[in-house]
């Protein structure tokens, strides 16, 4: 089981969190776990993607 979590970075308030299973990719929970105006995102190895750096440019 794997914990997932959307912080404000300015409020240091939790706005999402979600559990997904322990085979579950990371990269694939992200789209939930981001907001419209986020403008930064901080994400460990398993965040990271060629095909979601290329498709989600802002």
């Amino acid at each position: 089981m794997k914990i997932h979590v959307g912080a404000d970075v300015n409020s240091s308030t939790a706005h999402t969190v979600t559990v997904t299973p322990a085979n579950k990719a990371d990269i694939g929970e992200l789209p939930t776990l981001l907001r419209e105006n986020d403008e930064v995102i901080f994400g460990d190895a398993g965040c990271i993607g060629l095909h979601w750096k290329v498709n989600h440019k802002r």
